[in-house]
């Protein structure tokens, strides 16, 4: 028989325990509850914290921008970036932009005659029968487009209003069509910069925004394809052109009516819109002695387009001219000065504008780093240097935002050390605000942009396309010299012994330089071809990085033969 008194004991204690842990559950979902509350609440203040201010839209719209709207947006920037979004006012200033955008036209879905229509698809067709076709390289078709996005925003064209189309062939050569379409070649988006490309996309926006192809839709001048283009709001890029004007260069004048005068108008303009987005104007001179030979009937010599481009960029020297017309140089500058003033900057004392000396710290910092790898590499004589390979400026500047009294620049710092032909190697540091009052540009803001940028997104975008590129299973020629090729990229990072078993001759000594660091080689655009049983080739674009910073990038082409059963690297070109 149970004792009840026992059996009273336990159920008391159990009955307790229960109502206690009930006691601690209702408690524990009130605190979730008010945490909830809590956190809905500062997030619903932390969106109205990062609301533009109303009356900075209009403002930003205007013809110039009035020191109330300044002090606006200068506090709205460093807010932002204190909330940890920092991009959300570019973000914003973007989207104001383009709802305003009046000009350029969408040419995938522009208005056209059925026989316009037509003679488009045409040339579409005829461009690619005689140039091997369409080239699909979603890593080049992404760099261009940042490219060309940037250049269309700064001319105050709508992006959409051109289509850029990779052809395949080496040849190096671009050409256009008045419905908006670009054709550029493999072989020149392989062996060209950033800034080369920008060239080349400015140049044959130029062409198709003037109308100068007309002639592919009608004889007819006033069904001019861009006859209305230049008839809309004045643009910064057009602003500065009436400027070098007026310094005497003809070519910008505006009236090109003969296809010479033609040509060195569009060279003209591609040179100033794309050294206005942060590009390097000099790389046009490589550019026009790269191109195939053109017909003396449509087209002036190189020796005298070199000419003309001289002519531009020594105006665009012009000291006035650049404060009042290239806000991307004058940003570049003001973070230099901070940078020389370094330590000696007192908060109220130098006039910089707020946040610049962050960013010239950072900036510093990154130089810092390169010159310490730069000795290094002398050290181990990599590619064969046995002095400083830079002595230039590495500070740049690209352009987010170009407007007549608005411009954000992000400055960053040039970290390559060769030819870049896959993407400019450099790492953004920073975000520069400036606006423009009495004809002159001023920085007014500058912010730090936290995590790992680089000049080339791509790079951190698009995966590498040699990793695991060779699936297991049967082997044939094509999977032998792939997986070569693999060999030979991993180990020029990790493995200087299995670096040289992989080659048939003599190689080249960076590995060793490369086997002490936290180095990764990555590849893009892979393509390998099969020329006989015992030679191959393999190409792909390729991006160094050393400690996750970026220092080179270029387009490798692997000669493959094959020894003893084995496909062995007979020769390395790096373009």
């Amino acid at each position: 028989m149970r004792n009840p008194g026992r059996t009273s004991a336990t159920w008391t204690k159990y009955s307790t325990g229960r109502r206690s842990r009930q006691r601690a559950s209702r408690l524990a979902a009130f605190v979730a509850l008010i945490l909830a509350a809590a956190t809905g609440i500062a997030a619903a203040v932390v969106l109205f914290e990062l609301r533009m201010p109303a009356r900075l839209g209009p403002a930003l719209s205007g013809a110039e921008i009035d020191d109330v709207a300044v002090a606006d947006l200068c506090v709205y920037v460093q807010k932002c970036s204190h909330l940890g979004a920092p991009d959300l006012p570019a973000r914003r200033v973007q989207s104001l932009l383009a709802r305003g955008t009046s000009r350029g036209r969408n040419a995938a879905t522009s208005t056209t005659s059925p026989s316009r229509a037509s003679l488009a698809r045409e040339a579409h067709q005829m461009v690619l029968s005689e140039n091997g076709g369409e080239w699909e390289s979603a890593f080049h078709q992404s760099r261009i487009e940042r490219i060309a996005c940037v250049l269309a925003m700064a001319a105050g064209d709508r992006p959409e209003s051109y289509r850029v189309t990779l052809l395949d062939t080496t040849q190096t050569n671009a050409v256009s069509t008045a419905d908006g379409r670009i054709y550029i070649t493999r072989g020149l988006v392989t062996t060209s910069t950033d800034d080369e490309i920008a060239m080349v996309l400015a140049h044959e926006m130029h062409h198709i925004r003037s109308g100068h192809w007309y002639s592919w839709w009608s004889p007819d001048a006033e069904d001019a394809g861009g006859a209305g283009w230049e008839d809309a709001r004045p643009d910064p890029v057009s602003e500065a052109a009436r400027a070098l004007a007026d310094l005497g260069v003809d070519a910008l004048s505006g009236e090109a009516t003969t296809s010479y005068a033609q040509e060195f108008e569009a060279d003209a303009r591609g040179v100033l819109l794309a050294s206005m987005c942060g590009y390097d104007g000099r790389q046009m001179y490589n550019v026009l002695t790269r191109l195939p030979s053109m017909p003396v009937t449509s087209h002036p010599s190189v020796a005298h387009r070199i000419a003309g481009v001289a002519k531009v960029l020594d105006a665009m020297g012009d000291p006035g001219w650049i404060s009042s017309h290239d806000p991307v140089k004058v940003a570049v500058r003001s973070v230099e000065t901070a940078m020389r003033r370094g330590a000696m900057y007192r908060p109220g004392v130098s006039g910089e504008a707020p946040g610049l000396p962050d960013v010239a710290r950072v900036c510093q910092e990154t130089l810092d780093w390169l010159d310490a790898t730069e000795s290094e590499m002398i050290g181990f004589r990599w590619l064969g240097a046995g002095r400083a390979l830079s002595g230039r400026g590495r500070v740049l500047g690209r352009a987010v935002v170009i407007t007549s009294s608005l411009s954000v620049v992000d400055v960053a710092v040039d970290t390559g050390f060769v030819h870049a032909t896959a993407g400019k190697p450099g790492v953004v540091c920073g975000r520069t605000w400036l606006i423009r009052r009495r004809g002159v540009w001023e920085p007014v803001a500058a912010q730090v942009l936290p995590g790992k940028r680089f000049a080339a997104p791509e790079w951190l975008t698009f995966k590498d396309e040699l990793r695991g590129v060779v699936a297991p299973g049967p082997k044939d020629v094509e999977c032998d010299a792939l997986r070569t090729a693999q060999m030979w990229r991993d180990t020029a990072v990790s493995d200087f012994a299995g670096h040289l078993a992989v080659y048939a001759l003599e190689a080249i000594g960076w590995a060793r330089f490369l086997g002490s660091r936290h180095a990764e080689l990555r590849a893009w655009s892979v393509r390998c071809e099969t020329h006989s049983p015992t030679l191959a080739t393999v190409a792909f674009s390729s991006g160094l990085t050393i400690d996750g910073l970026p220092i080179s990038s270029n387009s490798t082409r692997l000669t493959l033969v094959l020894e003893d059963g084995q496909w062995k690297v007979a020769q390395v070109n790096l373009d």
